[in-house]
């Protein structure tokens, strides 16, 4: 199905994602290289799974401090999770690849790709939460994580029409601004206490941080298995 809907700033959306397509054109080895980074979490979301386990079961003077940074992340990326919630109420396009004038760009096997409502990008905003949020733990793991995230999680994404650039910048933005909340919120005693208590529990909180790091690394496809049964149940049942 071919939508007419645009997204905001469609001529400079057109205008980036041609410019990217000179300089990286659609290539039998291009599709297979983007197909295989979406479909394999072990080279992709897997890494920031095990950078979190890493930092989480490392027993220092430190583990306290540590785990309630890493604690920071999770909220962080549940908030931008719940903010893109809300903003699909009333923002939302089809991706590229659905979109007449769009559609040209992307060799014609690709058209149909990607989602009714691609803005803004959940993956790009999720990982690159994490990445800037594991920043304090080890400045070059962030360092590191922030140009891996916009290289396998939002090119391929990019590159086979199930984004726009808009998409990605609009999931920085809600990134940062979820990063930022909860570092408003932490500065509030009680809440700091929370997290230090939340991240104590001993067999409670490494079962908690064991799901949490099942779901980063898968991506986060049970999670949303779960969310959109749930949904069809209690819409089913309200009938």
């Amino acid at each position: 199905m071919v939508s007419e809907a645009q997204p905001w700033l469609a001529p400079w959306n057109f205008d980036a994602l041609r410019l990217l397509f000179k300089v990286a054109p659609h290539t039998n080895l291009g599709i297979d290289l983007t197909t295989f980074l979406l479909g394999n979490p072990l080279m992709t979301t897997w890494v920031y799974a095990a950078v979190s386990y890493a930092y989480w079961s490392k027993q220092d003077e430190h583990v306290a401090i540590r785990r309630i940074q890493i604690l920071r992340v999770v909220a962080a990326c549940s908030l931008s999770v719940l903010f893109a919630a809300l903003l699909d109420i009333k923002i939302g396009w089809p991706s590229p690849a659905r979109t007449a004038g769009f559609q040209n760009l992307f060799p014609s096997y690709l058209w149909g790709a990607g989602t009714t409502n691609s803005f803004p990008s959940h993956s790009t905003m999720v990982y690159l939460a994490a990445s800037l949020g594991l920043l304090r733990l080890n400045k070059v793991a962030g360092i590191l994580l922030v140009p891996f995230t916009f290289l396998v999680i939002s090119f391929p994404r990019i590159y086979v029409g199930g984004h726009y650039p808009i998409d990605v910048a609009g999931s920085i933005l809600l990134a940062i601004l979820s990063l930022a909340v909860v570092d408003i919120c932490l500065a509030n005693r009680r809440v700091t206490e929370a997290f230090r208590w939340a991240a104590s529990r001993g067999q409670d909180s490494e079962i908690f941080f064991f799901l949490w790091l099942y779901e980063l690394a898968d991506g986060f496809r049970s999670a949303e298995d779960t969310a959109h049964f749930a949904f069809r149940l209690v819409r089913a049942l309200l009938r």
